[in-house]
């Protein structure tokens, strides 16, 4: 393999692991300082994209698809299971996301 290619695996590595860590941290400080979890949540959509990362399902279903806010459920947002769907609300923005769910 490339050195090039090998450093790049890397990156993604690492990207993976501070995404974690950001949401971790997120979860943790929500119920003190919302407008904290809300830019972690940020922090780990720029080094997603920076990285060019697939952001994990649990992880993409914790903040609204349209304004990027965390969401923890019954507090800022509502999810419902109806009809084979995962429909989530968020408090926000006023919006639903849906995602399939079996």
């Amino acid at each position: 393999m490339h050195p090039r290619a090998k450093r790049k695996q890397k990156e993604k590595r690492v990207a993976k692991e501070h995404i974690k860590e950001l949401f971790h941290q997120a979860d943790e400080v929500f119920a003190a300082r919302p407008d904290l979890a809300h830019r972690y949540v940020h922090l780990a959509r720029v080094t997603q994209m920076k990285y060019k990362v697939r952001m994990p399902r649990e992880y993409k279903r914790k903040y609204c698809q349209h304004c990027y806010h965390y969401i923890r459920s019954g507090v800022n947002g509502r999810v419902r299971i109806r009809d084979g769907m995962l429909t989530v609300f968020c408090d926000y923005c006023r919006k639903f996301s849906r995602t399939p769910f079996k």
